[in-house]
This record gives structure tokens, C-alpha cells and sequence, in this order.
């Protein structure tokens, strides 16, 4: 045994005398820096043991204590909490050949264990489902202070790696494999459990993540590191952009026409639906001209009784009913001309290429239909007309030919990019808000844009911070709320 001073300078010996440290890069000597508590109180743990009386200095360390520094050389050399718990596990593997060396982690119950054999088990894995009671016996054993001993229970040596003053458990269990009378070292183990305030220390100060190298330095330095985040933050929210104006779009038919009944008359037939193509001339609907024929019919019977009515009254030298029957027989004529026109009107026809926008009429035939009574309503195929309503509240922040970027939605967001058209300067009523409309005109090549289909439409106004944004609502309104 030594004094306390030959104590240290064998824990500094040992830590010297390691490969893996010696040649370890720039990473391991940052991890190592993470354990330097765990390490001063392995130290100070070890001076207040019981001191000999030699005073010859020993060149190496008392029987076991080589397992516990070695222990605290894998934590301190690993990146995070993760590969430290295997790091450890497997070093003690390879010392304790005959035995299954496991750790496992937890609060209330376990969450992870880890074999040096089998790696990290699944929740639904048996051995993990048959150790849980272990882990909670081992959290009973916690709470009359088992920091600093080495347990046996069952026949498993439990050394306490949990988490001092907190609430997370870990445990080390070495357990002889079954049919073996291989025992671990008994020193190792005792040096083991006395050292497990220092090694928890070590292993609960690593992070359950790897950091970046610039993260961890960050993280050593929270004054640079807050500092840094402030000024990202202020950049980000000063930063000059396009004042953002969002509004609702609603597509429009370009050059849309209304197909209405040239005059009262009952519809026979209707040849198109919503969506069909249509060609100029094509016949869309009939109407019924039956009524028609018989009112022509019933005009030229008494267009013959008027011609012979003039006849007799200038036979007889009757000049006033001579010309009482001219003037009934040009009315008649009058009448039947118009007769005819409607005859000629029977087929209502398309009067340019487009597409039926709205109007089935299939239900309706039959019906009777009043003269202007509007039946369908058809536009061209090709570029739309998108109506964006501007929130009154924004309109001061508009002007002509704004860059405006519009998106559907419905098309799995496919969006176009054109300029604002005229401006209309009477506001109107749209959804319960007063809005002033403008026009965007866009391609429909691919037919995918329809009628009525509602987007998201966002003009860019004048160059003003980015935060200014989100304040600029609660800014005016303080400022209306003060007299300003």
C-alpha cells in the first residue's frame, strides 16, 4: 500500500502508460477533458483510503486498480454516452473471459441494455425481459447508498453506475456464465465498486449525443455560444427582404361567354356537359320549334283570309276596308317573319372554339325557358385568369406589375410566377372581408388549372426588415392606441 501522494502519482503513471491515449487525436484528448472530475475524485477517493506505513515508492499500482482507470480511459476516450457504456462493457469482457458482462440504463424501469455478446436488445428480446427484475432490486439497493461497494445478487455482481442526485439508473452486472467456476478477480471488483462514484461521474458528463466539434467547443463556452446565437437571430430578423403581402387567388375564366334562350321556347335537346371542347358553329342545344310551325300555319290561313277581304272590298269599291285588309295582311307578313327567324334560331351553336365551363342542362329538357335566361357558360381554352383579392388592410403596400407568386394547393403545389395587372379601386365584399381585386394572367397549357379552383397568392411589397412582418400588425396598432 502507499500514501496519498504514491496513490496519485501511480493514477498519473497509469494514464501515462496507455496506448490508446497516447495515440488517440485531437477528439480524445477533448473527451478526456470531460472527465477530469470523474478522474480528480477517483483520486481523492483513492487518498482516503487506510495509509501504510512504507514510505518506498512503488512503481506500480496496487492489484486491480489498473480495471477501474482503464475504465475511465473508454469513457473519456468515447463520443458520447452510447459507445461509453460499450467501451466499458467490452473492456471488462476481455478480463472477465469467463463471465457475460452487461449494462443497462433506466428511471423507472429499464430502457436499454447493452451485451458485450448480443450489442443493444430490443425491448421485446427474453434475456432483457429477464433481467428487468434484477434492474429493479439493483434501484431498491440504490436507495440505501450502494455508491462505493460492490453488490452480489443472485449471483451477479452489481457495480452502480447511476446518475448522482438525479433520476436516471445504470447498472453493471458481471455474471459468471452458467456451468463455469470462473469468478472475476475479487480485487478489480472491489476497486471497481469503490471507484463507481468517479466512473458514474465519467460516463453521466458525456453527452447522450455526439456534438460536432464546433458544438462541443460552444458548448464549453456559453457566453460565445450565446453570443453567436443573438447575433444569428438579429441577422436573421434585420435581414432586408420583399415585404410579403399573402392573399387569396381564385382562377377565372379568360373571355368567357354566356350562352342565353333567344327567346321563350321549350328545350328539346342539350348535346354538351360541363368540360367538353366545343367548336365554333357546334350545336350545343335544341329548342322546341313545334309552336312555332303551328303559329306560322295559323299566320298564312288568315294571311289568305285578309288578301281576299282586299279583294272583295275593291270590288266592291270599298277603299277603307280595301286598306284595313292591306295593313292586317302586312302585319301578318311582319309576324310570320319573325316566325321564321326563330324557326331558323331553333339550334343554338357555339360561337367560338372553347370549353363548357358550367351548365347541365341534361335534367332540363323539356323545361320551359324564358327569353335571356342564361344556359351555359363557356370560355376559351389557353391562359386563365387568376383574381387575387388584396386584404384592404395591405392595399397601401401594393402596386402595379408587383412580382407575385401564386400556388394551388389542389395541384399538389405547382406554383407560377407573373406580374400583378390593374389594380380595380373599388374595394368589393369577398368571404365576409373587404378586399381590392387585381388580375394575374397565367398559362394553362397542360389544362391543369379549372375554374373557381382557390391558391395562395403572395405579392412582394418594398424592401423592409423581415421581422417587420410579424410586428407590423401589433406596431400600428400600439401606435393608434397612443394617439399616434
Amino acid at each position: 500500500m502507499k500514501d496519498d501522494h504514491d496513490l496519485q502519482q501511480d493514477i498519473q503513471q497509469m494514464l501515462k502508460s496507455e496506448s490508446v491515449v497516447a495515440t488517440a487525436g485531437q477528439s480524445v484528448r477533448t473527451a478526456l477533458a470531460n472527465a477530469d472530475e470523474g478522474i480528480t475524485q477517483l483520486a481523492h477517493m483513492l487518498g482516503q483510503m487506510e495509509s501504510p506505513v512504507e514510505t518506498e515508492p512503488a512503481k506500480k499500482p496496487a492489484a486491480g486498480l489498473q480495471t477501474p482507470l482503464d475504465c475511465v480511459v473508454c469513457i473519456a476516450g468515447a463520443k458520447n454516452r452510447r459507445e461509453s457504456a460499450e467501451r466499458v462493457v467490452q473492456r471488462l469482457a476481455s478480463e472477465y473471459s469467463g463471465c457475460h458482462v452487461r449494462i443497462a440504463f433506466g428511471q423507472r424501469s429499464m430502457t436499454k441494455l447493452y451485451d458485450h455478446r448480443l450489442g443493444w436488445l430490443s425491448p421485446s428480446n427474453r434475456l432483457r425481459q429477464s433481467m428487468e427484475p434484477l434492474f429493479q432490486e439493483g434501484i431498491e439497493k440504490e436507495q440505501n447508498q450502494s455508491h462505493g461497494r460492490t453488490l452480489r445478487i443472485d449471483g451477479v455482481w452489481v457495480i452502480n453506475l447511476s446518475e448522482i442526485g438525479g433520476k436516471r439508473h445504470c447498472f453493471l452486472w458481471i455474471q459468471p456464465q452458467a456451468g463455469t467456476k470462473t469468478e472475476p478477480a475479487s480485487s478489480s471488483l472491489v476497486w471497481m465498486g469503490r471507484s463507481s462514484r468517479a466512473l458514474a461521474t465519467a460516463l453521466w458528463r458525456q453527452p447522450r449525443v455526439a456534438m460536432p466539434s464546433s458544438a462541443s467547443v460552444l458548448g464549453r463556452r456559453p457566453v460565445l455560444a450565446g453570443f453567436l446565437a443573438m447575433l444569428v437571430v438579429s441577422l436573421l430578423a434585420f435581414w432586408p427582404v420583399a415585404y410579403p403581402i399573402r392573399c387569396t387567388a381564385v382562377i377565372k375564366p379568360q373571355g368567357q361567354r354566356m350562352i342565353a334562350s333567344p327567346f321563350e321556347a321549350t328545350l328539346l335537346k342539350s348535346h354538351v356537359l360541363p368540360g367538353d371542347r366545343v367548336q365554333a358553329g357546334q350545336c350545343l342545344l335544341e329548342l322546341d320549334g313545334r309552336p312555332l310551325q303551328l303559329e306560322l300555319e295559323s299566320i298564312a290561313a288568315e294571311s289568305q283570309r285578309a288578301e281576299k277581304a282586299e279583294n272583295v272590298a275593291l270590288a266592291s269599291g270599298d277603299i277603307a276596308a280595301a286598306q284595313q285588309a292591306a295593313l292586317e295582311q302586312r302585319q301578318l307578313s311582319r309576324r310570320r317573319d319573325l316566325l321564321q327567324d326563330r324557326l331558323s334560331r331553333l339550334q343554338i351553336c357555339s360561337p367560338m372554339d372553347a370549353v363548357v365551363i358550367s351548365g347541365d342542362l341534361s335534367q332540363y329538357v323539356g323545361a320551359p325557358l324564358k327569353m335571356g335566361q342564361s344556359l351555359l357558360e363557356i370560355a376559351p381554352p389557353g391562359d386563365m385568369r387568376v383574381e387575387v383579392q388584396i386584404p384592404e388592410f395591405e392595399i397601401g403596400m401594393v402596386t402595379p406589375e408587383a412580382d407575385t407568386h401564386i400556388r394551388f394547393p389542389a395541384l399538389g403545389g405547382k406554383s407560377y410566377d407573373a406580374g400583378l395587372g390593374q389594380i380595380y379601386p373599388a374595394a368589393e365584399i369577398r368571404d365576409d372581408q373587404n378586399v381590392f381585386l387585381a388580375h394575374v394572367t397565367i398559362p394553362n397549357d397542360s389544362d391543369d388549372l379549372r375554374p373557381g379552383m382557390k391558391g395562395l397568392a403572395r405579392i412582394s411589397g418594398p424592401t423592409r426588415p423581415r421581422i417587420w412582418s410579424y410586428v407590423r400588425g401589433i406596431w400600428e396598432k400600439s401606435l393608434w392606441w397612443m394617439g399616434y
